[in-house]
């Protein structure tokens, strides 16, 4: 049998639920599952191994330094999969930006006991999303294709957004664990009324000039909000021929989610150009060329109601007479397929 992992002192508290730590705490038990387990040498010379135990009400990482070099062996014995009792003190960890605990001891224990699928008739499962749907999903194929086979499911369905890079594994798995797969995709399309090419030409991307462009506002309202970054670039049979960048004025403050969101805060855009200077700059850095942007609809009206609020009528007809060709990609809707 292999050596069960011990450090330190036997450890009799009862274990605290992980979701319950909220704040700095002395000495503290907790107990669950480790990933995320990682040795490493510090400059110092010494051993740390850091990881994340889960007790499915949330997680905690924790973290642990070799005394001396016997300890080595130890901390590399934590690994992935296995379920822990730990002791230690839990403090805001400067590095990590986050509560965490410093252990004292470590005790391996049996693992809870998992869930069970009693169903007479076993579901199968038509809508599950792996690792690969972003910002959607953390368990990988393997994972939900042995659960699935250990419920005694015959089948399960594996519909990522947008991607497919689940399949590889999830064939595999499939072929492993005996069980079926349903290939599927949750695919973002556009609909066929939806207008994604203004004004169209019979141009040439590979031999015209086209600029790329982005802006930056403080809202999603065209009218009530303002460009505070306008940026493009030139680019002509795929190289880059000109750059344009520029920060704007807004005069109000920005509020705070857009500032999380664009990395932009009151301070850099203080003492920036006025905005009909930064598009009078830009209509002329654009000249010619096509216009591509992405979700270009709010992008252009944007553009156009900062011409407007320029008072004058002389820049608006340029704007609308050099803006004359836009390519835009259009922001897609999701659909099932």
């Amino acid at each position: 049998m292999p050596e069960v992992l011990h450090i330190g002192y036997d450890i009799k508290d009862e274990p605290t639920p992980i979701c319950e730590i909220q704040e700095e705490q002395g000495k503290t038990c907790i107990q669950g599952l480790v990933f995320g387990a990682e040795v490493r040498e510090l400059r110092s010379g010494r051993s740390l191994c850091t990881f994340n135990v889960t007790d499915y009400t949330d997680s905690l990482q924790v973290k642990i330094f070799a005394h001396d070099k016997e300890d080595v062996p130890k901390l590399s014995a934590i690994k992935n999969g296995i379920w822990v009792k730990v002791r230690g003190v839990v403090q805001d960890d400067a590095y990590a930006r986050e509560l965490v605990m410093t252990a004292k001891d470590i005790n391996q224990v049996k693992a809870a006991a998992t869930r069970k699928d009693t169903a007479e008739e076993k579901r199968v499962e038509f809508h599950c999303h792996t690792n690969m749907s972003a910002m959607d999903a953390i368990a990988s194929a393997d994972r939900l294709i042995k659960q699935a086979a250990e419920w005694g499911h015959k089948a399960i369905a594996i519909t990522d957004h947008a991607v497919a890079q689940a399949f590889p594994e999830a064939f595999s798995a499939a072929k492993k664990h005996g069980i079926k797969v349903l290939y599927g995709i949750e695919a973002n399309v556009v609909p066929d009324s939806t207008l994604i090419v203004h004004q169209p030409q019979s141009r040439s991307l590979a031999g015209d000039t086209y600029v790329v462009f982005d802006v930056e506002t403080t809202g999603l309202s065209v009218v009530n909000n303002t460009i505070i970054e306008l940026a493009g670039v030139k680019m002509k049979d795929g190289e880059v021929i000109g750059q344009y960048e520029s920060f704007v004025n807004p005069h109000e403050p920005i509020p705070h989610n857009i500032q999380q969101l664009t990395g932009i805060t009151d301070s850099m855009v203080r003492d920036a150009p006025e905005l009909d200077q930064v598009m009078r700059e830009f209509i002329d850095f654009v000249g010619d060329a096509v216009l591509v942007a992405h979700n270009a609809r709010l992008i252009w009206d944007s553009c156009r109601q900062a011409v407007k609020k320029s008072g004058s009528r002389q820049w608006e007809i340029r704007f609308l007479i050099r803006w004359r060709r836009p390519v835009s990609s259009t922001r897609a809707c999701e659909t099932t397929a």
